[in-house]
């Protein structure tokens, strides 16, 4: 700002203000500059400038460089100290908490810099400069002299200009007279210099004629504010000790005489009223009095009576606060504020009665003050303080109590138990279970007015707070599940399982899948428990109606299945595993990508082994054997080969069962190699034999039979058997290559290899064994 004002003499920052910072802002009320030498016009300037909106004009911001200037010793007068505080008093009352919060940190703040032997709240009575020389210069008086001397009709008064007046010789002047003036003169405009210059003349007259005035009904003009401040300087000056602290004077002036002016009071009136020596007694009977015209009052002069009288006079009495025979604060208020006490804050009150108690004090406390006592550490020490203090918050105003505390409440912290104590009153009173409430009005409360209060939730207010949104839209259920997710750290264990319980009711309450669409339903849980962990395996099956289970299971992919069973403690119920697998049908890419803890892996090949076995193809039975299943094949046991489990099983897979036993490890199994084969010849002696043989079928049509479906188990074959799977009907495999290679590297017994020697001839007599 300096560096402004030297570039450009002309510079007039008052007018620039829209474009200056915060920081300049600031520098322009305090820090000493050229040309700025009437620092408390340029403060109510940029005060003036701030206050119709404070947040959009940044004031926070300049009270911040505000404090920060305040650091340099004597950078600011004491003068600029009281117009500071006199103007952030004023804008207490009509900003939001949060914002009074901001104010009161700063006034803080500032407190601890003000030079010593400066009285903040101290009031002063203002003194208007006259020059009767100077004011009647131009003005004839002749006429109205003339008038008055011979005493004409008094109607003809007002046909007479108030600088007339106050330039004329009023020793002949009635109060009636001046009554007459009063009531014609009112709504014109003339300089507060000339009315006091004719106040002067008429003083010895003008408490009899407020007397007569005292009736009439003003209305608001610049004439009516200058004559009551002329008024306060011309008689005001006159009252002695004794008059002040006399209740039958100061009530005739107050209640009488002043009257028809007092809706229409002015800081420099109520700065003046300030200084005066009242006693208790009398400060309190104008309190009253000007509390009796406080409807008639705009809003500025009621916020001005508080912070221009009442603060400045109970501030000048630190010790006894006008307390005497006062039975509790809300007494004092009404005593000592009146309907003045909208203005204060409640750390103002605090500060002007030592032994302020909130809680007697709640009768008289208006929605902002409530809220401010809220949030003001220290102020509620208990549940029951919380309690009491919200009755007092009609059940139509709950909601505006909300919207100003949640704001408020940001960066402060308020113990738990009173928060808890808060919410309570919301489930009690806010009747947000019910349908009448629409959804957006309960994303209202949940998002904005009820957030603050969630971190630390109790396990009992779960319920409760569920029940807000149980039968309610799914989007509304997720995002308040959502906005309980965001104090996850906070919440102790019991709190997270009830959080888990409920929305488990809510995914199943009034119908199963009601929120689920489409999509992965893996997925869809996962949005819908977010933090509060995962259904395990009978939870998660119990979500699913059998109607939809395939449906449903088949829109999660493999990968999603894996993470769900990779999950700690999801299998709860072994017996359940096989519900997974029973209509998925990406089964076998399931069991080619994804591991599993070894715990379960024995439990899976049991659900998937009868879908192997069913494979039909040569693909099929590829993907299955030595793709899906061969991490799991490891597995089998006693039960799964045997004859009863293979009975049906397709023929490529049963070959392909044959193939994988046959490389086996049986030292850890409980089963033999002679438990494969007795299932290999239940499974072979079926008719028609033999089986698994079909020439005009191209998968059937391979003659390495004895390969194929015996395998190295040959050597338990007996010549029976052989004549069971078919005799003499197996000669056309005897000259297949590979089961050639297979009797000749097994251990068989001899009658069986003859019977083979027999049919390989008898197949093709010319067979030479060298070739």
């Amino acid at each position: 700002m300096s560096l402004l004002l030297q570039l450009n003499g002309l510079f007039k920052p008052l007018e620039a203000l829209e474009v200056l910072s915060p920081g300049q802002m600031a520098e322009l009320m305090v820090a000493p500059l050229p040309g700025l030498s009437d620092k408390e016009d340029v403060i109510d300037g940029v005060f003036d400038y701030l206050a119709p909106s404070p947040l959009d004009r940044r004031l926070p911001e300049v009270l911040q460089s505000v404090v920060m200037l305040s650091a340099q010793p004597g950078i600011i007068p004491c003068s600029s100290y009281k117009v500071l505080f006199n103007r952030m008093d004023r804008l207490i009352p009509v900003v939001t908490v949060a914002l009074e919060t901001v104010i009161t940190s700063a006034k803080t703040a500032l407190l601890t810099r003000v030079p010593p032997g400066c009285t903040i709240y101290s009031g002063e009575c203002n003194v208007t400069p006259i020059n009767e020389t100077e004011i009647c210069l131009n003005i004839n008086s002749t006429a109205l002299q003339h008038h008055l001397d011979n005493r004409q009709a008094s109607g003809s008064l007002c046909n007479f200009s108030v600088s007339q007046y106050a330039c004329a010789e009023l020793s002949t002047l009635t109060a009636e007279d001046l009554v007459t003036l009063f009531t014609c003169k009112m709504n014109e405009d003339h300089p507060k210099e000339t009315w006091k210059l004719l106040i002067t003349k008429v003083n010895p007259i003008l408490g009899h004629a407020l007397d007569l005035f005292n009736g009439t009904m003003l209305t608001a003009s610049p004439a009516v504010s200058h004559v009551l401040d002329v008024i306060s300087e011309v008689s005001f000056s006159t009252f002695s000790t004794e008059h002040v602290r006399d209740v039958a004077y100061v009530n005739r002036w107050f209640q009488t005489r002043l009257r028809p002016f007092l809706p229409f009071v002015t800081p420099a009136f109520l700065s003046c009223l300030a200084t005066k020596n009242f006693t208790c007694q009398t400060y309190q009977d104008v309190v009253q009095t000007l509390g009796h015209r406080y409807g008639e009052m705009a809003d500025s002069a009621q916020i001005q009576v508080y912070t221009d009288f009442i603060e400045v006079f109970l501030s000048k009495k630190p010790v006894a606060g006008c307390t005497a025979g006062i039975a509790n604060s809300a007494v004092w208020l009404e005593k000592n504020f009146g309907p003045f006490s909208a203005a204060a804050s409640v750390l103002d009150m605090q500060r002007l009665q030592g032994s302020f108690s909130l809680m007697e004090a709640l009768p008289r406390l208006i929605l902002r003050q409530l809220v401010e006592a809220s949030v003001t550490p220290g102020l509620l020490t208990s549940p029951a303080d919380v309690t009491t203090l919200l009755q007092r918050v009609p059940d139509p105003l709950l909601a505006s109590y909300f919207d100003m505390l949640a704001p408020a409440a940001q960066g402060i912290s308020i113990a738990a138990p009173l928060r808890s104590a808060m919410l309570q009153q919301v489930f009690e009173r806010a009747n947000l279970s019910t349908a009448s409430v629409p959804d957006s009005e309960a994303l209202v409360w949940l998002n904005d007015r009820m957030a603050f209060l969630l971190p630390n939730l109790s396990p009992d207010h779960v319920g409760p707070y569920f029940n807000i949104i149980r039968l309610r839209q799914c989007n509304t259920s997720q995002q308040a599940v959502a906005l309980l997710n965001t104090t996850l750290p906070t919440l102790d264990d019991d709190t997270q399982a009830q959080v888990y319980s409920n929305i488990i009711r809510v995914l199943t309450e009034p119908s199963p899948l009601r929120c689920y669409g489409s999509g992965s339903f893996y997925s869809f849980l996962e949005t819908s428990f977010m933090g509060f962990g995962f259904p395990n395996l009978t939870t998660f099956l119990s979500l699913i109606p059998a109607s939809r289970k395939a449906e449903v299971m088949n829109s999660i992919p493999p990968a999603q299945v894996g993470s769900f069973l990779r999950r700690p403690g999801t299998v709860d119920d072994m017996t359940k595993l096989c519900q997974i697998f029973d209509d998925y049908t990406q089964t076998p890419q399931f069991l080619e990508t994804e591991s599993v803890p070894e715990a379960i892996q024995p439990h899976i090949l049991p659900c998937v082994w009868p879908r192997a076995l069913a494979a039909g193809s040569p693909a099929e039975a590829d993907l299955w054997f030595d793709a899906a299943l061969s991490r799991y094949l490891r597995y089998l046991n006693k039960d799964l080969v045997s004859y009863a489990v293979l009975r049906d099983a397709r023929c490529l897979a049963f070959r392909k069962f044959v193939a994988a036993t046959e490389n086996h490890n049986y030292t850890s199994s409980d089963f033999t190699q002679q438990d494969v084969y007795s299932t290999i010849h239940s499974y072979l002696s079926i008719a028609p034999t033999p089986r698994c043989y079909n020439a005009s079928l191209p998968q059937l049509a391979s003659t390495a039979w004895f390969a194929n479906y015996i395998g190295t188990f040959i050597e338990f074959t007996s010549l029976q058997d052989l004549n069971t799977f078919g005799g003499a009907s197996l000669q056309p495999f005897t000259t297949n290559l590979a089961n050639l290679l297979l009797f000749n590297q097994t251990a068989v017994p001899l009658n069986v290899t003859n019977f083979y020697v027999e049919l390989l001839y008898q197949q093709n007599p010319n067979f030479s064994p060298v070739q």
